[in-house]
């Protein structure tokens, strides 16, 4: 009998080769099925991340401006009132028996180196809302000491002569005016002498109108 290793030779190569071509189909299955599962979308440029549109600036915060007026309103509880004149179209002035003015101080003594200050409540008895007049030449506060007048805040005032607001029943406008101690002249004339220590009176007044009068000291 003829010898059998060629066959059996034969057998074994052809099944190496099978072997090693069903490998090397198997890796590139398993290459291609891998870098399908782990690809991903190719992130944006950078330049293009850098050229995106920034948002709206902020703008600078302005700094409070500071009080230049001698006098002026301050806001009360009650309805909005409005103070220029464009804004009132319609209303009536206040009738002059309807105002009633007070006047108020958070001191009864002060030193010579302070400034009293006072406050004038401005209040409307009239049913409807109507037009005053509280700026600096109209609610005028005057001190005086004994029969002397010491000071007249008309007279070297920093602030809106004439200031018309709205004026409703029952709610206050208040009118802050600040003393600086000193004589006042007519027409602000310059040097003022300082007022001397002692006690005084203070009364607010807008033509016959008074307020009631408040008795203060200085020393």
């Amino acid at each position: 009998m003829p010898p059998e290793r060629p066959v059996t030779a034969t057998y074994w190569r052809r099944r190496f080769i099978t072997l090693v071509l069903g490998l090397s189909v198997l890796a590139l299955v398993a290459w291609a099925f891998s870098g399908f599962l782990g690809g991903s979308a190719p992130a944006a440029p950078a330049a293009a991340t850098k050229n995106l549109p920034a948002g709206p600036a902020r703008p600078a915060a302005s700094p409070a401006a500071s009080p230049t007026h001698t006098a002026a309103t301050s806001p009360s509880p009650g309805p909005p009132r409005h103070g220029h004149k464009g804004s009132n179209v319609g209303l009536l002035a206040c009738p002059a028996g309807a105002i009633v003015l007070s006047l108020f101080s958070s001191q009864s003594s002060y030193s010579a180196k302070q400034t009293p200050e006072f406050a004038v409540d401005v209040v409307s008895t009239a049913a409807q809302a109507c037009m005053f007049d509280i700026g600096l030449a109209h609610v005028v506060l005057r001190i005086s000491a004994g029969a002397e007048a010491v000071w007249n805040s008309s007279e070297c005032a920093d602030g809106e002569a004439s200031r018309v607001t709205e004026l409703r029943r029952g709610v206050p406008t208040v009118v802050s005016i600040g003393w600086d101690g000193q004589h006042s002249l007519p027409g602000c004339a310059v040097p003022r002498a300082a007022a001397a220590r002692g006690g005084y009176t203070a009364v607010a007044a807008d033509g016959s109108l008074r307020s009631n009068a408040l008795a203060f000291r200085i020393g």
